[in-house]
């Protein structure tokens, strides 16, 4: 995992969250194309997460 050498925890897991929240709010894609992004995005901050906290 490439983000294992690093602390990531809920903080850090929201802030990102924000910032691709607003990557995706910027390329106005059909919602349907950004429902299955905004998925991604989140299963992948939950996924990241490895310190509690």
């Amino acid at each position: 995992m490439r983000h294992a050498p690093f602390a990531v925890d809920r903080a850090a897991h929201d802030a990102w969250l924000r910032h691709m929240r607003t990557a995706l709010d910027e390329l106005d894609l059909a919602p349907a194309y950004e429902a299955e992004l905004w998925r991604y995005f989140t299963y992948a901050a939950a996924s990241m997460v490895n310190t509690a906290g």
